[in-house]
Protein backbone atom coordinates (compact mmCIF):
# COMPACT_ATOMS: atom_id res chain seq x y z
CA UNK A 1 0.00 0.00 0.00
CA UNK A 2 2.76 2.30 0.88
CA UNK A 3 4.46 1.83 -2.51
CA UNK A 4 0.82 2.49 -4.39
CA UNK A 5 0.56 5.95 -2.50
CA UNK A 6 4.36 6.95 -2.51
CA UNK A 7 3.51 5.97 -6.28
CA UNK A 8 0.70 7.91 -7.33
CA UNK A 9 2.67 10.94 -5.54
CA UNK A 10 5.41 10.13 -7.70
CA UNK A 11 3.08 10.29 -10.96
CA UNK A 12 0.94 13.48 -9.32
CA UNK A 13 4.45 15.45 -8.67
CA UNK A 14 5.61 14.27 -12.40
CA UNK A 15 2.32 15.75 -14.36
CA UNK A 16 2.36 18.97 -12.08
CA UNK A 17 6.14 19.47 -13.47
CA UNK A 18 5.72 18.87 -16.79
CA UNK A 19 2.53 21.08 -17.13
CA UNK A 20 4.30 23.93 -14.70
CA UNK A 21 7.82 23.82 -16.53
CA UNK A 22 6.92 22.32 -19.67
CA UNK A 23 3.48 24.02 -20.60
CA UNK A 24 1.76 20.96 -21.69
CA UNK A 25 -1.85 20.32 -21.63
CA UNK A 26 -2.18 16.46 -20.89
CA UNK A 27 -5.51 15.06 -21.08
CA UNK A 28 -7.22 12.37 -18.60
CA UNK A 29 -6.37 9.59 -21.20
CA UNK A 30 -2.59 10.37 -20.30
CA UNK A 31 -3.09 10.54 -16.70
CA UNK A 32 -4.90 7.25 -16.33
CA UNK A 33 -2.44 5.22 -18.64
CA UNK A 34 0.10 5.99 -16.65
CA UNK A 35 -1.28 5.48 -13.05
CA UNK A 36 -2.51 2.13 -13.97
CA UNK A 37 1.05 1.31 -15.23
CA UNK A 38 2.03 2.55 -11.83
CA UNK A 39 -0.01 0.27 -10.46
CA UNK A 40 0.74 -2.47 -12.18
CA UNK A 41 4.23 -1.84 -11.09
CA UNK A 42 3.45 -1.56 -8.04
CA UNK A 43 1.60 -5.06 -7.86
CA UNK A 44 4.83 -6.69 -9.65
CA UNK A 45 7.27 -5.46 -7.05
CA UNK A 46 5.09 -6.27 -3.86
CA UNK A 47 4.95 -9.75 -4.40
CA UNK A 48 8.87 -10.26 -6.05
CA UNK A 49 10.07 -7.36 -3.37
CA UNK A 50 11.12 -7.16 0.08
CA UNK A 51 10.89 -3.48 0.40
CA UNK A 52 8.03 -0.51 -0.81
CA UNK A 53 11.36 1.66 -2.19
CA UNK A 54 11.88 -0.37 -5.41
CA UNK A 55 8.35 -0.13 -6.35
CA UNK A 56 8.56 3.45 -6.00
CA UNK A 57 11.79 3.36 -8.18
CA UNK A 58 9.94 1.51 -11.02
CA UNK A 59 7.14 4.32 -10.92
CA UNK A 60 9.21 6.73 -10.83
CA UNK A 61 11.32 5.32 -13.67
CA UNK A 62 7.87 4.55 -15.25
CA UNK A 63 6.57 8.88 -14.77
CA UNK A 64 10.29 9.71 -16.02
CA UNK A 65 10.17 7.60 -19.45
CA UNK A 66 5.89 8.55 -19.45
CA UNK A 67 7.20 12.03 -20.08
CA UNK A 68 10.10 11.64 -22.45
CA UNK A 69 7.88 9.88 -24.63
CA UNK A 70 5.22 11.98 -24.36
CA UNK A 71 7.50 15.50 -24.68
CA UNK A 72 9.29 13.70 -27.53
CA UNK A 73 5.88 13.36 -29.50
CA UNK A 74 5.25 16.63 -29.58
CA UNK A 75 8.84 16.94 -30.97
CA UNK A 76 10.24 18.69 -28.08
CA UNK A 77 13.60 19.19 -26.43
CA UNK A 78 12.88 17.65 -22.82
CA UNK A 79 13.89 20.61 -20.20
CA UNK A 80 16.69 20.23 -17.71
CA UNK A 81 14.43 20.36 -14.77
CA UNK A 82 13.05 17.06 -15.72
CA UNK A 83 16.28 15.08 -15.45
CA UNK A 84 17.37 17.33 -12.22
CA UNK A 85 13.96 15.68 -10.73
CA UNK A 86 15.22 12.54 -11.47
CA UNK A 87 18.55 12.95 -9.62
CA UNK A 88 16.92 14.49 -6.88
CA UNK A 89 14.22 11.36 -6.37
CA UNK A 90 17.38 9.13 -6.34
CA UNK A 91 18.44 10.59 -3.74
CA UNK A 92 15.83 10.71 -1.65
CA UNK A 93 15.04 7.22 -2.22
CA UNK A 94 19.35 6.57 -1.21
CA UNK A 95 18.30 8.06 2.38
CA UNK A 96 15.31 6.33 3.03
CA UNK A 97 17.38 3.49 2.11
CA UNK A 98 20.16 4.17 4.37
CA UNK A 99 17.35 4.95 7.04
CA UNK A 100 15.60 1.41 6.89
CA UNK A 101 18.08 -0.78 4.72
CA UNK A 102 21.11 0.15 6.34
CA UNK A 103 22.66 -3.33 6.00
CA UNK A 104 21.47 -3.47 1.99
CA UNK A 105 21.40 0.12 0.63
CA UNK A 106 25.42 -0.06 -0.33
CA UNK A 107 24.79 -3.39 -2.41
CA UNK A 108 21.76 -1.53 -3.59
CA UNK A 109 23.16 1.85 -4.56
CA UNK A 110 26.37 0.35 -6.17
CA UNK A 111 24.27 -1.59 -8.36
CA UNK A 112 22.21 1.32 -9.33
CA UNK A 113 25.25 3.84 -10.01
CA UNK A 114 27.12 1.05 -11.86
CA UNK A 115 23.56 0.68 -13.91
CA UNK A 116 23.86 4.74 -14.32
CA UNK A 117 27.32 3.76 -15.76
CA UNK A 118 26.31 1.27 -18.07
CA UNK A 119 23.16 3.27 -19.03
CA UNK A 120 25.95 6.09 -20.24
CA UNK A 121 28.17 4.85 -20.71
CA UNK A 122 27.41 1.99 -23.83
CA UNK A 123 25.19 4.74 -25.45
CA UNK A 124 28.61 7.20 -25.64
CA UNK A 125 30.43 3.70 -26.87
CA UNK A 126 27.84 3.36 -29.48
CA UNK A 127 27.70 7.45 -30.82
CA UNK A 128 31.60 7.31 -31.07
CA UNK A 129 31.22 4.33 -33.20
CA UNK A 130 28.36 5.46 -35.16
CA UNK A 131 28.73 9.39 -35.57
CA UNK A 132 26.45 10.05 -32.58
CA UNK A 133 23.35 8.26 -33.66
CA UNK A 134 22.00 8.64 -29.93
CA UNK A 135 21.40 12.35 -29.12
CA UNK A 136 22.48 14.13 -25.74
CA UNK A 137 19.18 13.92 -24.07
CA UNK A 138 18.94 10.07 -24.92
CA UNK A 139 22.39 9.50 -23.12
CA UNK A 140 20.65 11.27 -20.13
CA UNK A 141 18.00 9.31 -20.72
CA UNK A 142 20.08 6.39 -19.88
CA UNK A 143 21.64 7.32 -17.33
CA UNK A 144 18.46 8.10 -15.01
CA UNK A 145 17.20 4.66 -16.38
CA UNK A 146 20.26 3.39 -15.09
CA UNK A 147 20.59 4.76 -11.33
CA UNK A 148 17.10 4.12 -11.02
CA UNK A 149 17.07 0.43 -12.17
CA UNK A 150 20.22 -1.11 -12.04
CA UNK A 151 22.91 -2.51 -15.00
CA UNK A 152 20.76 -5.68 -15.90
CA UNK A 153 17.34 -4.24 -16.18
CA UNK A 154 18.95 -1.20 -18.12
CA UNK A 155 20.50 -3.79 -20.27
CA UNK A 156 17.47 -5.83 -21.48
CA UNK A 157 15.45 -2.40 -21.97
CA UNK A 158 17.89 -1.22 -24.18
CA UNK A 159 18.08 -4.72 -26.10
CA UNK A 160 14.18 -4.94 -26.35
CA UNK A 161 13.69 -1.14 -27.29
CA UNK A 162 16.19 -1.83 -30.36
CA UNK A 163 14.22 -4.35 -31.45
CA UNK A 164 10.93 -3.38 -31.30
CA UNK A 165 12.15 -0.22 -33.16
CA UNK A 166 13.88 -2.07 -35.74
CA UNK A 167 10.95 -4.02 -36.30
CA UNK A 168 8.98 -0.57 -36.74
CA UNK A 169 11.04 0.91 -38.81
CA UNK A 170 11.26 -2.34 -41.38
CA UNK A 171 7.40 -2.23 -41.23
CA UNK A 172 7.08 1.19 -41.85
CA UNK A 173 9.83 1.06 -44.68
CA UNK A 174 7.99 -2.01 -46.39
CA UNK A 175 4.83 0.41 -46.01
CA UNK A 176 5.66 3.34 -47.32
CA UNK A 177 8.75 2.29 -49.24
CA UNK A 178 11.22 5.45 -47.25
CA UNK A 179 13.07 6.15 -44.59
CA UNK A 180 11.13 7.16 -40.91
CA UNK A 181 12.36 8.72 -37.89
CA UNK A 182 10.81 7.19 -34.93
CA UNK A 183 11.80 8.86 -31.62
CA UNK A 184 13.52 6.58 -29.22
CA UNK A 185 11.85 7.41 -26.16
CA UNK A 186 8.76 5.54 -26.39
CA UNK A 187 9.99 2.06 -27.91
CA UNK A 188 12.64 2.38 -24.64
CA UNK A 189 9.17 2.86 -22.51
CA UNK A 190 7.94 -0.09 -24.31
CA UNK A 191 11.05 -2.14 -23.38
CA UNK A 192 11.00 -0.87 -19.80
CA UNK A 193 7.75 -2.05 -19.51
CA UNK A 194 8.50 -5.93 -20.95
CA UNK A 195 11.50 -6.48 -19.26
CA UNK A 196 9.80 -5.08 -15.58
CA UNK A 197 7.12 -8.13 -16.49
CA UNK A 198 9.96 -10.44 -17.62
CA UNK A 199 11.96 -9.85 -14.60
CA UNK A 200 9.29 -9.59 -12.26
CA UNK A 201 9.99 -6.07 -10.76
Amino acid sequence: MLSVVLGAAVCAADFLCMKKFCNYRINNQIIITVLFISVIASFFSIIHSSFPTNAVKMIGLLAFLSSAAFISSRNRHMPEILFISAIVFRIIIAVIDAVLLKTQCAEILIRDILGGIFGSGIVILINKFSDNYFSKEEVKIFTVMGLLSGYVCTYSSMIIALIVLFVIKMYMLYRQKKTINIRLEPVLLCGYVVSMIIYKG
